[in-house]
């Protein structure tokens, strides 16, 4: 289903649409949709939906699924059972989701899915089991296992078999070459490769210069009008996907410096996270903590304001570390008294963290004013800083006007069948409520959709804000976040000429994640299932390092090459990485009765290092990194509360200052890569060493990593005449044969 108001927000509708023989198209232009079928026998990899507008023409790429038919079966061997299910990440851990059915013999459970793996269990009449059928299990990173499921065969590269890379670009055109894979390489015809620039396919060419350039793109003349265009390209070979390529153009030239990359180069993103109130407090005279008895400190207000934010970008703190946008958690009016969460133990909380409004357009005064607000989105802009607002659109607060003037905007507390609609989080992913004080709007009215959405853009023409990370996305339906972005670039995108960007919030399978990403929804989300791949692998739980590409690899096939998911060293609920890392919680332990009962502290100063792996992995790789407030010098933190601690600026310990340190220098690195911001990604394991190639237009970008211990070498795959380039690190040695050294837990850069 191609909705054309993604593309074209105004809602123009085509005057013809043309497509693959073997494809056909059915239009719907009361609703703005397109719906592509098969037609014919051949179904292509790679094709073209052609829109015509008068003498206008735009190509939108259309890809075969990679989807295989996968069955699980569970033989009750003599038992009888009433219900049994099968739940994991093929299914967002919902069992309702995965209903098995019984043949007089087994039980079975037929699926489509993507290459990959993917953890499971099975459900028998609401226990939860490992397949016993299925001999492999692996770690659940929580002091557990699941079952896996493999589909399809060779993970761990970044594609199947071919990998495109761009190699020269001469005189208005660029070469495309395969990277030598499985001992062989390979040339492309003209139909196994997509090149677009501007949503307009362009020419693939096979060069009579086989010395220089073979295959080539060429770039239009008509690039030459505009500042900044793009240059898309994407591959097919032996029935399977390539990576996609993405090339910044300059007046028609690729961007070679990345000095000449403006705030609209989102690839450039680098995101720091902070609870607003745990950050800094730089304006005493607005505290206000309830100071109310049922409630820890840990869970009341602390200070941290709107001014103290003014503070720290002012001193350069953020120039200094190197990032570039500042996501702020909510500052809308929250309740002025405490309330109790529904679930056991109940304890008592203030709305510090923002996630309660009982408005939709009043900066909390706990944290300042608008003026305040605007004065500081105003100095960030000064410092090449953009700001982004943690929005709250799943719902209000019991207390917010609109919910007591229209009680029918909320969706139900108690279901058909008696049960609270509390923190059903997969069984009622759309419409449950996150506690009773806490009503879900309900997204069928439109009257809630317009509301709502108006209520968004109000923060952004009012403050000049810069987009929105998008709060509990997967809670609310795909029209909402279409309708939003549509109003975004309606009302203030394209009459301003400036970019937004969004970000969203999902707990679930990457093809539930993804189903929010697209040019009329969101740029993109967190890659939560990539982070618990990094989790295991850079705390030292996780001993397959083969893990490491395969998920990348699965993220890069549902995503894109060059997505803008953001890819985090953590968040305000979950407990911090450095907490694993450095063993100061088990993962046996509860994380969050941890935070509240004791307290909870480093034991192992080796998770420093293991943190500036992961640093440097995150920094290094493609999406968008994402830093949480304090993982920069290694804040410890268990389950929430406990990892929303007050920020620590000074008073560093010696390996605080140097995982910052770190951290700075890789963000300023990326900033000035062209390979880390745009090259195409290549992952190699040897034994206890994972590396990565970045490398864009034949200019490349290693980071190596030790993760064990001890003193490791890696072997670059090819001779890539390293002998010249720069150690960034000086942590590594190079020596005969391009070998580097690495000592122990270290990482070097080289390029």
């Amino acid at each position: 289903m191609i909705y054309l108001e993604d593309y074209f927000p105004n809602g123009e509708w085509p005057d013809s649409i043309a497509m693959d023989a073997n494809l056909t198209v059915v239009t719907d232009s009361a609703r703005n949709v397109v719906k592509v079928e098969k037609a014919g026998e051949s179904l292509p990899w790679l094709s073209t939906l052609d829109l015509f507008y008068g003498k206008h023409q735009y190509n939108i790429l259309v890809r075969r699924a990679r989807e295989a038919d996968v069955s699980i079966t569970f033989e009750p061997k003599g038992k009888t059972y009433q219900t049994v299910q099968v739940a994991g990440e093929i299914n967002g851990w919902n069992p309702a989701n995965g209903p098995m059915t019984f043949d007089g013999k087994n039980w079975s459970v037929n699926l489509r899915l993507n290459p990959g793996r993917y953890q499971y269990q099975i459900v028998v009449d609401g226990s939860w089991m490992l397949d016993p059928g299925n001999p492999v299990k692996v770690p659940n990173g929580i002091g557990g296992v699941n079952s896996e499921l493999v589909v399809g065969e060779k993970l761990g590269r970044t594609v199947e078999k071919v990998t495109l890379r761009c190699g020269l670009w001469q005189e208005g055109a660029i070469s495309i070459l395969p990277i030598r894979t499985d001992s062989f390489v390979t040339t492309f015809a003209e139909n196994e490769i997509f090149a677009f620039w501007e949503n307009k396919r362009i020419p693939f060419v096979k060069s009579k210069d086989s010395n220089k350039m073979k295959d080539i793109v060429a770039i239009p003349e008509e690039a030459k009008t505009l500042k900044r265009s793009y240059i898309r390209i994407f591959g097919t070979k032996n029935q399977f996907w390539t990576n996609d390529i993405l090339i910044p153009l300059e007046n028609g030239k690729p961007v070679l410096d990345a000095a000449a990359l403006t705030e609209s180069d989102q690839q450039k993103n680098v995101i720091y996270f902070m609870m607003v109130d745990r950050f800094l407090n730089g304006d005493t005279t607005n505290d206000a903590p309830l100071n109310d008895p049922r409630v820890d400190a840990k869970a009341d207000f602390h200070g941290g304001d709107i001014a103290g934010l003014i503070q720290k970008i002012e001193d350069g703190y953020f120039d200094s570390l190197g990032v570039n946008m500042l996501w702020i958690s909510p500052i809308v009016q929250n309740p002025e008294g405490a309330y109790q969460e529904y679930p056991e133990p109940r304890r008592w909380f203030s709305g510090y963290h923002g996630y309660w409004p009982v408005s939709s357009t009043h900066v909390d005064h706990r944290f300042g004013t608008d003026q305040e607000l605007i004065d500081m989105v105003k100095a960030a802009h000064a410092h090449g800083i953009k700001v982004i607002l943690d929005y709250v659109a799943n719902h209000l607060h019991a207390e917010h006007p609109m919910i007591k003037a229209h009680p029918e905007w909320k969706t139900e507390l108690y279901l058909k069948d008696s049960v609270l609609n509390v923190r059903l989080w997969d069984t009622h992913r759309i419409g449950t409520w996150f506690d009773t004080f806490m009503p879900s709007l309900d997204y069928s009215k439109p009257e809630v959709v317009e509301f709502q959405t108006d209520s968004a853009l109000y923060w952004v023409q009012h403050f000049g804000l810069d987009g929105f990370r998008q709060d509990a996305t997967k809670h609310i339906p795909t029209h909402f976040w279409r309708r939003l972005t549509q109003k975004m670039k309606q009302q203030y995108m394209l009459p301003n000429g400036k970019q937004l960007y969004q970000i969203g919030e999902t707990f679930g399978s990457r093809e539930l994640i993804g189903e929010y990403v697209g040019s009329g929804l969101l740029d993109g989300q967190f890659d939560f299932n990539y982070y618990w791949t990094l989790k295991g692998v850079f705390s030292g739980g996780e001993k397959n390092l083969q893990r490491l590409p395969e998920s990348m690899a699965a993220s890069e096939t549902a995503y894109g090459s060059h997505s803008l998911m953001g890819n985090i060293t953590g968040n305000h609920d979950m407990p911090r990485f450095i907490s694993y890392a450095g063993e100061a919680i088990s993962n046996g332990e509860d994380p969050k009765e941890a935070g509240w009962n004791r307290d909870v502290q480093i034991k192992n100063k080796q998770g420093y290092q293991r943190l500036q792996l992961l640093q440097a992995w995150l920094l290094m790789g493609p999406g968008v990194p994402v830093i949480y407030y304090g993982d920069e010098i290694g804040m410890v933190g268990a389950g929430d509360p406990d990892n929303r601690r007050d920020m620590k600026f000074s008073g560093l310990t010696p390996e605080e200052a140097e995982t910052k340190a770190i951290v700075s220098k890789l963000a300023h690195i990326r900033k000035n890569s062209m390979a880390v911001l745009y090259g195409t990604t290549q992952v190699y394991v040897q034994g206890n060493v994972v590396a990565m190639r970045r490398q864009y237009l034949g200019k490349p970008i290693w980071l190596v990593a030790n993760l064990a211990p001890r003193p490791a070498t890696f072997q670059f795959p090819e001779l890539t005449g390293l002998s010249e380039a720069k150690m960034y690190f000086g942590k590594g040695i190079l020596g005969e044969g391009e070998v580097l050294k690495l000592p122990g837990l270290g990482f070097e850069v080289v390029g």
